[in-house]
């Protein structure tokens, strides 16, 4: 029976050495839940919103903090050769709103996947908005038509932004869609 009140000195101390270093301990983060003093926290699933030019689409996107970086569904993707530079074209749709997006090809990225070839993809900025948070972002261009979200965000924008909590969804607020966001 010595040990609880070990246990409880242990606990007890350990809360205190998180609140001398400034971090949030129980009451904090039960305080203002969704939030924490520096990311808001997001579910593994979230409505977000993509900006082609002036016109922004509401989507459902998986927030996959094991992925680096940012994935589009672009199964009907059309590469154009201009004259100063290659360019995209493809859709998106959403809830019945459908989205044409063309823009020039930043860069072509190499994707390695397990047990299959490397392959080369186009990758493009597009303004992203989760939450509040907007952020022009890199996005590579890929036939997601068989997966459950047309939309993969990765480590490069949660970074510093979103906490996400893998047992939920559709918990961050839905604040985006204003065109003061953009």
């Amino acid at each position: 029976m010595t040990f609880m009140p070990h246990f409880r000195t242990g606990l007890l101390a350990l809360l205190a050495a998180l609140n001398l270093a400034g971090l949030p301990g129980p009451a904090a983060a039960q305080s203002s839940p969704g939030k924490t003093d520096m990311t808001t926290v997001a579910g593994w699933v979230e409505n977000v919103w993509i900006y082609a030019d002036d016109t922004g689409i509401s989507i459902t996107a998986k927030l996959d903090t094991g992925a680096k970086s940012a994935s589009i569904n672009a199964s009907q993707l059309h590469i154009v050769e201009r004259s100063d530079a290659r360019w995209v074209a493809f859709s998106l749709t959403s809830r019945g709103q459908q989205v044409e997006i063309n823009a020039p090809v930043k860069r072509m990225a190499r994707i390695r996947r397990a047990g299959t070839r490397v392959a080369e993809r186009p990758v493009i900025d597009l303004k992203l908005c989760i939450a509040g948070h907007t952020e022009v972002v890199e996005f590579t261009l890929a036939d997601r038509s068989g997966m459950d979200h047309q939309v993969l965000v990765g480590r490069n924008y949660l970074a510093g932004r979103l906490l996400i909590d893998s047992a939920r969804s559709f918990i961050a607020p839905d604040i985006c869609g204003d065109a003061a966001e953009r």
